[in-house]
């Protein structure tokens, strides 16, 4: 399988995908954004909604991750990344949540 799908970026890296799972994950993600831009009323509905999801995790969620990750072997609890995971995560859930609610309100 590895001879036919070699992976994507690194030769000799096990932890990555192949071309044929990344192309099935690309191909997924596209259709659902595809078919959310069809079928929503207006442009600025779905822009709130990739705005509310990606913007949060952009802002908070993945330097909090990254700086956890870094730090690793330090102290167990840290407390300023653990809290902009926590409040980035709560803001981009009820970001995200309300963003869908007002798409599915305008839809119908």
């Amino acid at each position: 399988f590895e001879k036919i799908f070699p992976p994507l970026f690194l030769p000799n890296e096990k932890k990555q995908l192949s071309i044929l799972y990344h192309f099935v994950i690309t191909f997924i993600f596209w259709l659902i954004i595809i078919t959310m831009a069809l079928l929503a009323p207006s442009l600025g509905d779905v822009l709130n909604l990739v705005g509310c999801a990606t913007g949060t995790l952009i802002a908070f969620v993945f330097p909090a991750l990254a700086s956890l990750r870094i730090r690793q072997g330090g102290t167990p609890f840290m407390l300023l990344p653990s809290l902009l995971l926590f409040v980035g995560g709560i803001v981009g859930c009820m970001g995200t949540y309300f963003a869908v609610i007002k798409l599915i309100r305008d839809s119908s």
